[in-house]
């Protein structure tokens, strides 16, 4: 997660917090990308648009993770200075702020996912097919086109007169304020994931109990990274109106709350492990197909929502699915 920037010269550092941060990033990528190979099934990523979109989140999350430390390493081999002005860390922070768009929009389309098969199922695998092939299409299209861009303003080498009069590199600058807008969209998609798990929560006519495998990750998520998306810009604030904020005044506030957000990977990965039986059983559900006269004939056996929660969220009388083997 980039530092938010109004110039390019960065901060330094703590030095006791990098160390934190590399074991930090390096267990979420080595986990979310452990997760991708053992709880999901590669045929089922692209039959099933849920299973499919939780893939990508962890994917592109451990992706993200990935850049971030090496923009931790970049940082270290910089005297500690978080500056978009060091070129390994400009090239490093491109990729960061890609991975970080993808995971917010793929956390958006999972959660809507999540929502729709539980409240209204898509009547066949055609179109749930399709809808995996758009979601990829427009979302990784999206990203590769902010990279593309990037990438080509690094190469022309522009400069751009900052308001300190100093000749900086143009690209800094555009990264520095597109931070802005990924982080807005971090924070809309972590309000929707919220917003969809109070609502399936407090539907009374569909669910019978709690769906606590999604609850316990969409508020795991919610809270290690909402602190830093609404400290940061209120510490921002501060420093140009040079206002007292009591907390965000700590030095040390920032990194903590940084830190946290770095292990997001760990904890999802821990959650996703150990609900791996319901995870399965919920993306295994039978779809309805439609048939001519506009009923909905099962192909095998219909999932009711209530089945469908009870899978979500194992209470303590229910027993975990066994685990295929991959």
């Amino acid at each position: 997660m980039r530092q938010l920037l109004t110039d390019v010269d960065g901060v330094i550092e703590h030095e006791l917090m990098l160390p934190v941060y590399v074991v930090a990033l390096s267990l979420s990528t080595g986990m979310c990308i452990t997760t991708c190979s053992c709880v999901f099934k590669w045929t089922n990523v692209w039959r099933d648009p849920g299973h499919g979109t939780m893939f990508m989140l962890f994917l592109m999350l451990g992706l993200w993770s990935f850049s971030l430390l090496l923009i931790t390493f970049a940082v270290f081999l910089n005297y500690r200075s978080d500056s978009l002005e060091h070129p390994l860390t400009l090239n490093f922070s491109i990729a960061s702020e890609a991975t970080f768009v993808a995971t917010s929009l793929w956390l958006l389309v999972a959660m809507y996912e999540v929502r729709r098969r539980v409240m209204n199922p898509r009547p066949s695998f055609p179109a749930a097919k399709n809808h995996m092939r758009w979601y990829c299409l427009v979302i990784h299209g999206f990203t590769l086109a902010l990279v593309i861009v990037l990438v080509v303003f690094s190469q022309t080498h522009l400069t751009y007169t900052a308001p300190d009069g100093a000749q900086d590199s143009l690209v800094s600058w555009l990264v520095s304020y597109i931070t802005w807008g990924t982080w807005a969209l971090r924070l809309v998609s972590l309000l929707y994931a919220a917003i969809v798990a109070v609502a399936l929560q407090c539907s009374k006519k569909r669910v019978i109990d709690q769906p606590r495998g999604l609850l316990a990750i969409v508020n795991v998520f919610f809270l290690l990274n909402m602190p830093y998306l609404v400290i940061a810009p209120m510490a921002e604030i501060r420093a140009r109106t040079n206002a007292p904020t009591g907390l965000i005044d700590s030095p040390w506030a920032l990194s903590i709350m940084k830190a946290l957000a770095f292990c997001s990977g760990i904890i999802l990965s821990l959650i996703m492990g150990i609900s791996v039986g319901s995870f399965d059983a919920f993306y295994a559900a039978k779809i309805p197909a439609t048939v001519a006269n506009g009923r909905s004939k099962p192909l095998t056996h219909v999932q009711t929502s209530q089945d469908i929660i009870f899978i979500l969220g194992e209470t303590s009388s229910a027993r975990s699915t066994p685990v295929e083997n991959r």
